[in-house]
C-alpha cells in the first residue's frame, strides 16, 4: 500500500482508519529524519524525536533500535540502552540489527546468561548475520576462559563468514584462543612438574 493512499478511503476503512494510518505516515517520517540527525551526529535532537515517536507508538520496534544505539554511544548508557534493545526484538523479532545490538550490549555489561539467550533465540528465528551471533558467543566463552567452546564457535562464525575483513577477524581470534590455551597449558604442566618435585623431596625426607 503507498502512502499517498492513506487517507482513509472506503477501501481503508473510512476516516478512523485513515486517521490512525496518517499518524503511521508522520511516524514514518519521524524515524526518516531521525536516521538522518543520527548521521549528522545530532543525537540529542534524534533522542527528542524519538520519545516523541514512542508517545505516538510505544511499540515501534525501531525507535527503541535507534534509542538503544543513541544510550549505548553514551556514559553510563549501556543499561537503558539495554532496556530498549530489549523491547526493540519483542516488539519486532526479526530485526535483524536488533538481535546483534543485544548481543552487544549484553557482552559490555558482562549479562552472559542473557547473551547466551539471545544467541539461541536468533538462531532459532534464523535471524541474519550468523557469523556475528557466534562470534559473540565466542566471545563470550572466551572471556569466560571456556576456550574449547570458545574455539568451536569461532569455527561456526568462520562457517557463516562472507566477506573478507569477517575472515581476517575469525583468524585473530583463533590465533588468540590458541596462544591462551597454550599459554595454560604450559602453566599447567609447571604447576604438575612442581607438584611431583615436592612429593619427591618429602619421600627424600621421611627416608
Amino acid at each position: 500500500m503507498h502512502f499517498d493512499q492513506l487517507d482513509g478511503g472506503p477501501q481503508y476503512g473510512g476516516p478512523i482508519h485513515g486517521k490512525r494510518m496518517s499518524i503511521l505516515y508522520t511516524i514514518e517520517e519521524k524515524l526518516l529524519k531521525v536516521g538522518i540527525l543520527l548521521q549528522r551526529g545530532s543525537l540529542i535532537k534524534a533522542q527528542r524525536l524519538l520519545e516523541e515517536v514512542l508517545e505516538e507508538e510505544p511499540d515501534s520496534a525501531v525507535a527503541h533500535y535507534y534509542l538503544s544505539e543513541i544510550y549505548a554511544h553514551s556514559a553510563n548508557g549501556l543499561r537503558p540502552a539495554l532496556y530498549h534493545i530489549t523491547l526493540a526484538v519483542k516488539f519486532d523479532p526479526h530485526f535483524a540489527d536488533a538481535w546483534i545490538q543485544n548481543l552487544y550490549i549484553a557482552y559490555m555489561l558482562g549479562e552472559d546468561t542473557m547473551l547466551n539467550d539471545a544467541a539461541n533465540k536468533a538462531l532459532t528465528l534464523q535471524i541474519p548475520y550468523a557469523f556475528y551471533i557466534y562470534r559473540y558467543l565466542g566471545m563470550m566463552y572466551e572471556r569466560q576462559g571456556a576456550y574449547v567452546l570458545a574455539e568451536e564457535n569461532y569455527k561456526l562464525a568462520a562457517a557463516k563468514g562472507i566477506q573478507a575483513f569477517e575472515m581476517d577477524l575469525i583468524k585473530k581470534c583463533e590465533e588468540r584462543i590458541k596462544q591462551k590455551m597454550k599459554v595454560r597449558d604450559n602453566k599447567s604442566t609447571r604447576k604438575t612438574v612442581a607438584l611431583k618435585s615436592r612429593k619427591a623431596g618429602n619421600k627424600v625426607r621421611n627416608k
